[in-house]
This record gives C-alpha cells, sequence and structure tokens, in this order.
C-alpha cells in the first residue's frame, strides 16, 4: 500500500513518460516493408539495426469470436504488471496495452506456448485499439462456408475497433477471397478513417532470394482487396502511407496507383513487374496526379523503375525528401550514356531546379546506374550491396555526382557479397582498381562525411559486377 502511495504521489506527466518507455510499438513500423514481421531485429531505412528483446505474445480475451481467430499483443512484462497496481495504473496504462493487436488466422501459423504469457488473463479493450496486424492462412482444407465464416469473424473484431488508423494484411496465399473482411476494411476507408495502410505477401518477405516464380502466383484476393483500397485513395487524401508488398500488380491496380494523390509514403516491393505492363510505361510522370506532398519514396524489386526514369521521378514531386532505388530496373535496360564534366552548369538540370533530397538509398546498382542517379541532389547517399570499386571510380571520375552530399554511407569495411553473375567474362572481372582514388581520400576532396555503416535490406541472388567502359554523350542534354 506504501508502495501504490508514492506512485500516485508522482506528477501524471512523469507517470506517462514512464509507461511510454516501457510500451514498444510493434505495428507498421517505418520499415515494415522489408523486415520479416517476427525478425527480433527491425533493419530501419538509415541502415541501423534495431535490436529488441523477444517479446512474449500476450493472448487477449474477446467474447464471441471464433476459435479460428487468435487474437495477441505484444506487451512487455513491466507494462503488464505497472497495470495491476492500481485502478489509476490501470486507467493510464490501458491506451497503451490495447493500442496494438493482432488477429492470427489459425491456420496461419501455431501460437507456441513459449510465447504465450497464459497468466496473464487480459480482455481486449476494444475503444483503445488504435492499430491492427492481420495474419492469414494457407489456403484451408475446408468448406468454402467455414472459412468466410472465419473471414466476418475477423471483421467483427474490426467493427468493435471503430478508432483504428492504421491495418496491416499480411497473406500467404493471395487467392483467397475476404468477403467479408474486405467489406469490413472499406468501410473504415468509407469513413475516411485509416491513415496507414498495408497489404504484404509473407512468401517475399520471408524468401531469402527473390524468384521469377512468384511471378506465375495466383493472387486475385489480395489484389481485389489492393483495387478496392486504391480506388478510396483515389477519392479522398485520407490515405497517408500505403505499402505494397506483393507478387505483382496487374494494369487497374497500377493505374489507380498514379492517382492516389493524398498519399505522403509509397513503398512498393516486388509488385511492379515487366512481363505483365508489356509497353506500359509506369514512370511516366504525365499519367501520375499531380501532389505535392509525396515525400517519401521506397522501391524495390520493381523491373520497370529503370535509374533514367528516377530523374523525372525526383523532378516531377517537388515535396520529396526520401528515395529508395533498390534492386530495381532490368538486366536488359538500355545503358543511359554518362553526363559530361560540367553537366551541372547547364540550365535545367536537376540541381538548378529543385531542392536536394535528404536522403538517397541505392542498392544492388551497376556503375552505370549510380551515374545515372548521381543527377540527383541529395544530402546523405547509401550505397549498399555493391561491389565498393563502382562508386569509388564514380566518385573519382570528373563527372559531378550527387551535387550536396554531406554524408556516405556504404557497407561495413570487409563485407562479403556473394556474386552470381550473368555478365560476359570480359565485364565481369573489373579493371584493376590499385591506382583509383580511394573513397577516403575522394570523401576528404568534397568535404563529405563518410561512413561504413549501411546495412543490406533486400535478398537478391545476383551482385553485379562490372567494368563498363566510360560512353559519354556529345550531346548530353538535362532531362530536366
Amino acid at each position: 500500500m506504501v508502495q501504490t502511495r508514492s506512485l500516485a504521489s508522482i506528477p501524471p506527466e512523469l507517470l506517462i513518460e514512464i509507461i511510454e518507455e516501457l510500451y514498444q510499438p510493434q505495428h507498421m513500423p517505418h520499415e515494415a516493408a522489408w523486415s520479416d514481421p517476427f525478425q527480433r531485429n527491425l533493419v530501419a531505412i538509415d541502415g541501423r539495426l534495431r535490436p529488441g528483446p523477444e517479446i512474449p505474445e500476450t493472448l487477449l480475451e474477446m467474447e464471441g469470436i471464433s476459435p479460428q481467430v487468435h487474437l495477441t499483443s505484444k506487451l512487455p512484462v513491466g507494462l503488464l504488471s505497472l497495470h495491476k497496481v492500481s485502478r489509476m495504473f490501470n486507467e493510464l496504462c490501458a491506451p497503451y496495452i490495447y493500442r496494438e493487436l493482432n488477429i492470427h488466422e489459425h491456420n496461419y501459423r501455431p501460437i507456441e506456448p513459449a510465447l504465450i504469457l497464459h497468466e496473464a488473463q487480459v480482455t481486449l479493450q476494444p475503444h483503445h485499439v488504435r492499430s491492427i496486424r492481420i495474419y492469414l492462412g494457407t489456403l484451408p482444407r475446408k468448406e468454402e462456408e467455414e472459412e468466410a465464416e472465419t473471414f466476418q469473424s475477423i471483421a467483427e473484431v474490426l467493427k468493435q475497433c471503430h478508432q483504428i488508423t492504421s491495418l496491416a494484411l499480411y497473406y500467404q496465399k493471395g487467392k483467397r477471397k475476404l468477403g467479408g473482411l474486405q467489406e469490413e476494411i472499406c468501410r473504415y476507408m468509407e469513413r475516411s478513417q485509416l491513415i496507414n495502410f498495408g497489404i504484404y505477401s509473407l512468401r517475399i518477405m520471408q524468401a531469402s532470394k527473390s524468384t521469377y516464380l512468384f511471378d506465375d502466383e495466383q493472387i486475385d484476393g489480395a489484389l481485389e482487396m489492393l483495387n478496392a483500397a486504391l480506388g478510396f485513395a483515389n477519392k479522398d487524401q485520407s490515405l497517408q502511407r500505403l505499402d505494397i508488398v506483393m507478387e505483382s500488380m496487374d494494369m487497374d491496380e497500377i493505374k489507380l496507383l498514379q492517382g492516389a494523390k493524398g498519399l505522403r509514403t509509397l513503398t512498393v516491393r516486388r509488385a511492379l513487374r515487366s512481363k505483365p505492363l508489356a509497353s506500359f510505361d509506369v514512370f511516366n510522370m504525365e499519367r501520375w496526379k499531380v501532389t505535392n506532398k509525396l515525400t517519401r519514396l521506397y522501391l524495390g524489386h520493381c523491373q520497370p523503375a529503370h535509374a533514367e526514369k528516377m530523374i523525372g521521378l525526383v523532378q516531377y514531386f517537388p515535396a520529396l525528401e526520401e528515395l529508395m532505388w533498390a534492386i530495381s530496373g532490368h538486366y536488359a535496360d538500355r545503358k543511359t550514356p554518362r553526363p559530361p564534366p560540367g553537366w551541372s552548369n547547364l540550365e535545367g538540370c536537376l540541381p538548378k531546379t529543385r531542392r536536394p533530397l535528404k536522403l538517397l538509398h541505392i542498392e544492388h546498382a551497376m556503375e552505370w546506374e549510380v551515374f545515372t542517379l548521381g543527377q540527383i541532389p541529395v544530402e546523405e547517399v547509401i550505397v549498399a550491396n555493391a561491389q565498393e570499386q563502382i562508386i569509388q571510380r564514380v566518385l573519382a571520375s570528373p563527372t559531378e555526382t550527387f551535387i550536396g552530399m554531406k554524408t556516405l554511407r556504404v557497407l561495413p569495411v570487409g563485407s562479403v557479397l556473394h556474386s552470381y553473375v550473368s555478365v560476359t567474362d570480359d565485364d565481369r572481372l573489373g579493371d584493376d582498381s590499385s591506382d583509383l582514388v580511394s573513397l577516403d581520400e575522394s570523401c576528404a576532396r568534397r568535404n563529405v562525411t563518410l561512413r561504413h555503416d549501411a546495412q543490406v535490406l533486400f535478398p537478391c541472388s545476383c551482385c553485379y559486377w562490372t567494368s563498363e567502359q566510360p560512353v559519354v554523350s556529345e550531346d548530353f542534354e538535362p532531362l530536366f
């Protein structure tokens, strides 16, 4: 009792700070599209690992829920203990305890007893829930009516959690039609309530490398859900963040994506493929709705994202601050000629027409692609999963690159990248780089801070190793 009184005497502002320190948000973090949701460590866009203790999942109780559905939340033991101290602490902790909810379809994965605090009998308070993750299993061997019943049960949970603003949908098989669950998600969008929405293929996120086999995956149900979400994003501007991690997208979804004018953050991983699009130019910026709001764009494994297209894209989105270009483009892309020395003084070039980006993350890039992306003015550049000689040659070249760069971050010294090379032997071995100016010296000349702390975010089976001969265009004109 004495302890309770002494705690009660602490100012409420300080108590809330203590509770917020105990609370560790799990849902839709900034790096959700490239981190396995069940990994202990999350990797941030800045390349730093975010280690965290393995937090047990607390099984939550709720009346009327189908046995095919489990409700859990990852709650630190300290927060669970604190809320039991008194009624006052229960009221203070409740918004944090129930803020994030995981909904597992029973056949998604067995919930390990070691990760469940069975002794914590916690009844869900739906009005405190703000963020939900839904995990759907594989195609079940059961009647369609039973499957529909499971989806409807999840929809009933959403109905009671009427204050959510973030929703993440994870699927193992995108073929399944979501029925009543999709209808309930759409109701949130109709009310302009969802600010963050993500749809994630766990097969992609948990694969050790990308594979062409994903291209033939049937994902009718996932595409239907995405189509509905993009349809609402075209009607109003309430949806501010969208994550798309899918095997592919059809033309209808891409056209709707180009019309989603309210987005501030967009992540597309693998969903943009060359084969189904044929001659359709996804990054013809005339097809995109004018927006002054998009500040972050992350592209991973997107084949139509030719490096040259990124120049026009940066020009088109004046508010853009962060761009990720990771393992994008296609191996058969036309190589863009290297800009000649002095190009940055030409009228209409990008450094003269817009302010620098704050961050450009490049991963798995060939030398000509780095030179092309080097036309983007930027303050901080991350180059990961590329042979260090490539960035050495780029910075040692008389061609100006990355105007405004203050920080360059590359992989740690001694990093080993396993290479599967699909180019000719003449291109494979590279030039003798013994006489190349070192990165330290190049950065010192430009007064750029060099850091060896970048991280590889996306798995890939190929790291290009090339010694392309310089090709300088005699009639170079800046794209913008």
